[in-house]
């Protein structure tokens, strides 16, 4: 399980209800943040891509909870 915390950059609250996706060598998938700016994928820690409004905004490796601000 990887889950994605999202904050925002410039007043590091949680960043509700926005779309996020990850992308694996075999999988690409997104999904919404929740009211804690949350995201879960049922997927194994790796190297991997996370995407923001279609931007890669992190690449690297996913462990099973990384925090990306944007």
């Amino acid at each position: 399980m990887i889950t994605v915390k999202a904050f925002w950059r410039n007043n590091a609250l949680p960043a509700q209800k926005i779309k996020i996706a990850v992308a694996f060598n075999d999988f690409f998938g997104g999904g919404v943040t929740d009211d804690n700016g949350e995201i879960d994928f049922d997927l194994e820690p790796g190297h991997g891509q996370i995407f923001y409004r279609g931007c890669p905004i992190y690449i690297g490796k996913i462990d099973e909870i990384i925090t990306i601000h944007i």
